[in-house]
């Protein structure tokens, strides 16, 4: 995994030191290689940060041109099935120098074009200039996985984008200002939605798309290459057992597939169902290879049982005899990591887990392991969250007035008595009504004036007329990349890549095509992953309920060891904060919490405040927020890395 960025400006000229600039700011996501490409006849720069995973030789080095130099490769990326698509580029003529991906794209796009895209199973942020057509394409993987951002002047067909936005702001063009209606956003929901940032005028390339700038484009032009899919499969045309037998295939490929790589690979376990279901296929992988065992990464806290997952994390570890790791993060960093990982962030996004999910992937890397798999991506796609159950029952409601029929009708009222009866399930209806208050009152952080540019929620289009379909289909579009925000920075913060196997786009299309009223039949969460992994597990990983999503204890610590530095950071606000927040919302909350639990309001009160004493009233290129002993790159070679091609 890698670092990238590049200028392209049509009407001038380019600043080679901005190139070398960018690449510095980004060095953690590639510490291994540095590497320049400037075009010879455009005003055209190209960069990249390399954490050699696959060739891990000179071939291997980036920017990548083909034999004719007729077209130049940046990636920040794992294509997956590279080597399936191989022997196709050979017997259309293609010949290789190295063994990387990189080299395999890279003639795949000079064979299909964009339509390459679809070809690959991967997660992936590219650029590619060609010279001949003096034409610059960049995209992003299906769920964007691989983040992208961009500034675009349209006026001027000026386009600078990189993997990180605090190596757009090395470019004195582009401005620090914040845009609004994101933290706004922010404000309801914990993340932004759709293609903004934080940062007014700077845009991510959405998930599934790709853009091209040329003399002959017409400006920059965005297009979509896949979607989400939206529409399942008809009631009664495949049976439950058939999904779970086909899923339980998929999952094993994907597994396998996520194990390619030429550096140590290790696993992250939670003890939840996803991440054990991805320790096992692996574990049981890699004894079929004869390879050593895996090696699992773990974090919990000493705050009480709440916080603490060890003992589903010790009998998956147990049962598979990995070589497990783990680590207890103290209240006492917490306010010297945080501004960290805010710099490292670009802009605050979902909750505090961020700051045990650093820990773990610390942890990981210490250990010497350059490649980490992790389980992100299930509840989103088979309904693991609670807050899934009011659209199902809403669903299943709405069907039984159009078809109204014995069977459906028994089945609904046994639901419903689950839900009343039950107190894990009663307490799910209680739960959202607290979120929804929780949310509100989180909004309340905001100045009147940024809270009234809420925008409406959109749901995207064509989202499914099923009330659980549509849940899903919001949370993978916004949520979930929310989710991977953190996933990417955590872990490239340092330098490990994070492979996410359960989003691979076959297990993604099939989970969309599986009727709603399987995924949650008779109110078991994720029932068809639970089916599909079940002969692979301790049985209570199988049955467990209490989804936690790696608790952190901030309600304690805000209390407690870390009130003063809380209160603190909250009171000496920065112009731009106090514009943002309000201060005596604020604290009320300081005053209150304690008493009332008020940790997910201070929690985005101190990223807000963080987020713009570092990127707007600050100055983001302070060394105080760099990794130490991060630099300048370690090769600075001008020349690319030839691709042998036909």
């Amino acid at each position: 995994m890698c670092g990238i960025g590049g200028v392209y400006n049509l009407g001038g000229t380019l600043e080679r030191e901005l190139l070398t600039q960018m690449a510095t700011s980004i060095s953690h996501r590639g510490p291994d290689d540095d590497g320049y490409y400037f075009s010879p006849t455009a005003a055209l720069g190209l960069l990249h940060r390399r954490l050699s995973i696959i060739d891990l030789s000179d071939t291997g080095h980036q920017p990548m041109a083909d034999a004719e130099s007729r077209a130049y490769i940046i990636y920040n990326a794992e294509v997956y099935n590279y080597k399936e698509l191989l022997p196709e580029l050979q017997a259309l003529g293609y010949r290789f120098r190295g063994t990387s991906d990189t080299e395999v794209v890279l003639n795949a796009y000079l064979e299909w074009g964009p339509d390459c895209l679809r070809r690959f199973n991967g997660m992936f942020a590219l650029a590619i200039w060609d010279e001949r057509r003096q034409r610059l394409f960049i995209a992003r993987d299906r769920m964007g996985i691989k983040p992208l951002y961009y500034w675009y002047d349209p006026a001027a067909q000026s386009l600078v984008f990189a993997s990180e936005i605090k190596a757009l702001l090395q470019d004195p063009r582009v401005p620090r200002q914040p845009n609004l209606k994101a933290i706004a956003e922010y404000g309801r929901y914990m993340y932004a939605t759709g293609e903004q940032t934080w940062f007014a005028g700077i845009q991510q390339l959405p998930p599934g798309h790709y853009a091209e700038l040329g003399s002959d484009t017409g400006g920059l032009q965005v297009r979509r290459w896949w979607d989400l899919p939206t529409g399942e499969d008809a009631a009664g045309e495949r049976s439950e057992d058939e999904y779970v037998a086909e899923l339980r295939e998929l999952l094993a490929d994907a597994v396998r597939l996520h194990l390619r790589s030429d550096v140590p690979v290790g696993a992250h376990l939670s003890g939840g169902l996803d991440s054990s279901s991805v320790v096992a296929l692996a574990s049981r992988w890699l004894a079929g290879e004869e390879a050593a065992p895996l090696r699992t990464f773990s974090g919990a806290f000493a705050e009480g049982a709440a916080y603490d997952e060890r003992p589903y994390i010790h009998a998956v570890a147990t049962m598979y005899h990995t070589d497990h790791h783990e680590i207890v993060p103290k209240a006492e960093d917490f306010p010297t990591l945080l501004p960290k990982l805010i710099w490292h962030m670009d802009y605050p996004s979902v909750g505090a887990g961020l700051y045990p999910q650093y820990h773990v992937c610390k942890l990981t890397a210490d250990n010497h392991v350059k490649v980490v798999n992790g389980g992100q991506g299930g509840d989103e796609l088979f309904a693991g969250y609670f807050r899934y159950v009011p659209p199902y029952l809403r669903g299943q409601l709405a069907s039984l007035r159009r078809r109204p029929t014995p069977g459906a009708a028994a089945n609904l009222l046994a639901d419903l008595m689950r839900v009343g009866l039950r107190q894990p399930l009663r307490e799910v209806a209680l739960n959202s009504g607290r979120r929804r208050l929780a949310s509100e009152g989180a909004s309340g952080l905001l100045d009147p004036t940024v809270q009234a540019l809420l925008p409406r929620r959109d749901a995207g289009p064509n989202p499914g007329s099923n009330p659980l379909q549509r849940a899903l289909y919001w949370d993978l579009r916004n949520y979930l990349p929310a989710l991977l925000h953190v996933e990417d920075r955590t872990s490239m913060s340092v330098s490990l890549e994070s492979r996410v196997p359960l989003l691979d786009y076959r297990i993604v299309e099939l989970a969309a095509r599986i009727p709603a009223a399987l995924k949650l039949r008779g109110l078991e969460s994720k029932r068809i992953m639970r089916r599909a992994v079940a002969p692979l597990l301790p049985p209570a990983i199988v049955a467990r309920k209490d989804k936690k999503g790696f608790p952190t204890p901030i309600d304690q610590w805000f209390a407690g060891p870390l009130r003063g530095w809380l209160t603190e950071t909250l009171t000496d606000l920065t112009p731009t904060a106090r514009d943002l927040l309000d201060p005596a919302y604020i604290a009320t909350l300081l005053r209150e919490h304690g008493h009332t639990d008020h940790s997910r309001a201070l929690w985005m009160a101190l990223n807000i405040a963080l987020w713009c004493s570092t990127f707007i009233d600050g100055d983001p290129t302070l060394d105080s927020f760099s990794p130490p002993g991060e630099r300048v790159g370690v090769r600075g070679k001008d020349a690319p890395a030839v691709a042998t091609s036909r």
